[in-house]
């Protein structure tokens, strides 16, 4: 029971951290790309809203993961920080993916506005960050599972000798 709680407070707690800096981690992601002439543009608050939550709920959803793992292979100490820093890192991954694929694309609109003056824009929702960063999540979930899995099938192995 006291396990059930601390999760259920984790969750909570990564919640109320998602929705905290969803708007400082986007500053980051839109400065990182190259805009040019490419105007970001939000075409109504509801977008930004349901971005903000769904950010919110995949930082949320970081211990759930992280729980289900360490409920169905029973992971020692460290095992337990390198599964958690899996996870982590391939969302990070995946969000500089995303990154780099919208720099590819807007450097193709770029160069094919040679003779356009005007700016061209691009919609918010087209971004699609946090949808990347929760599909990263869920890969280094999955990825956790068939390592430690494998891992705890040869250690059963060789210790049944």
């Amino acid at each position: 029971m006291k396990n059930t709680f601390l999760y259920i407070i984790f969750v909570f707690g990564c919640f109320i951290l998602g929705y905290l800096i969803h708007d400082s981690f986007f500053k980051i992601s839109l400065s990182q790309l190259n805009l040019g002439r490419i105007q970001i543009i939000v075409p109504s608050i509801s977008d930004m809203f349901y971005s903000k939550v769904f950010f919110s709920i995949t930082l949320g959803l970081l211990p759930l993961l992280y729980l289900s793992i360490d409920k169905y292979i029973k992971l020692k100490t460290v095992q337990k920080l390198l599964a958690f820093s899996i996870i982590v890192f391939s969302g990070i991954l995946f969000w500089q993916f995303k990154v780099f694929q919208l720099n590819q694309t807007f450097e193709t609109i770029i160069s094919l506005e040679t003779q356009n003056e005007n700016l061209n824009t691009f919609s918010f929702k087209n971004l699609n960050i946090t949808l990347y960063i929760f599909l990263g999540f869920i890969l280094g979930t999955l990825m956790t599972f068939i390592v430690f899995r494998s891992y705890k099938k040869r250690d059963d192995n060789s210790s049944s000798i």
